[in-house]
């Protein structure tokens, strides 16, 4: 077990304010963007931005981000492709909930973290050959204003089974699927899934949050890396499929709940088919996808335990 402790790691930013702001400026960047980064950001993520900085082994849980790869997480983009700035600016303003990186919108103003956005750009080549303007957001569908009911919910856990998410999430959430201690990234470093019964998300604490998760995936690496920078999937797409192609529940079906398993199999008998799918027009197989991910993100919404008063002193322990 292990714990993160936040309240050092602001005050080792605290510390980072007082230093200088750094070397000479390169030709295009920014001064204010590179005086924030300087102050706030280099203590972890480095001077480089390898990720490498004085105080990153101090911190527990995931180490800080390398921005030199280009590589990120937390995207509206497709799997692989650069995140648009103001994916950037989401990730500095939110922070990383359940990790050590802060909510910066809690210490910045919006400029101050606009700049810095546009700075980690510059650590990478890749920014430079692919302008914001071509960087293209997934649709995010706006999420029916009713709560979602009981049916819907159980539809959803049937499309989280059906998908393998359980696989490496677990039937309930827990994060203890057959494959969970087996994920690692492309430096070799084990990856542990989400545990869904916290309600605590990297990527934010919206619905639409969990949503663009789902469809984006977390794989940051340019398509065709042998090793996934991390080993969630991108689902956006994936989910537009006919019962033929779920119809086989993997290698690990026989370790789920056998009930569960039937019930699975009975649902997936009663999805369209492949032609069927395919007989439909762009908007309608758009609708079947958005709407299976909704399903999804209720379910997985469903599984979070009830709180208790003092549960918040443990949102930062990780159980490994």
């Amino acid at each position: 077990m292990r714990i993160r402790w936040f309240t050092f790691a602001a005050t080792l930013g605290g510390f980072a304010a007082l230093l200088p702001a750094g070397g000479s400026l390169e030709a295009g960047e920014s001064p204010q963007g590179k005086h924030v980064y300087a102050r706030y950001c280099e203590s972890c993520h480095g001077a480089s931005g390898d990720g490498r900085g004085p105080n990153a082994f101090r911190l527990a849980g995931p180490a800080p981000h390398d921005f030199t790869s280009g590589a990120y997480m937390f995207r509206s983009t497709t799997g692989g492709a650069l995140p648009r700035h103001a994916d950037l600016v989401r990730t500095v303003a939110e922070g990383v909930p359940g990790t050590s990186m802060l909510a910066w919108k809690k210490v910045l103003p919006p400029a101050d973290i606009d700049a810095v956005s546009a700075y980690l750009e510059s650590f990478s080549p890749r920014f430079a050959a692919t302008p914001d303007a071509s960087r293209t957001s997934v649709h995010l569908p706006p999420r029916a204003v009713a709560p979602a009911s009981a049916l819907e919910i159980e539809a959803g856990r049937m499309l989280y089974v059906a998908f393998r998410c359980w696989e490496c999430h677990g039937e309930r959430g827990a994060a203890d699927g057959p494959a969970s201690r087996t994920l690692h990234d492309h430096m070799n470093h084990q990856i542990l899934p989400a545990d869904l019964t916290r309600g605590v998300y990297h990527s934010g604490t919206r619905p639409e949050d969990l949503y663009r998760t789902i469809a984006t995936g977390l794989e940051g690496a340019e398509p065709g890396n042998p090793v996934p920078t991390n080993p969630m999937p991108t689902y956006g797409l994936a989910v537009i499929i006919g019962r033929e192609g779920l119809a086989d529940l993997g290698e690990n079906a026989t370790k789920l709940d056998a009930k569960t398993r039937g019930q699975v199999t009975a649902f997936i008998s009663n999805l369209p088919t492949q032609e069927r799918i395919d007989s439909l027009n762009d908007a309608q197989r758009a609708y079947i996808g958005e709407r299976r991910i909704w399903l999804m993100v209720d379910y997985i919404r469903s599984l979070v335990r009830p709180r208790g008063p003092f549960d918040f002193l443990f949102d930062d322990v990780q159980s490994r």
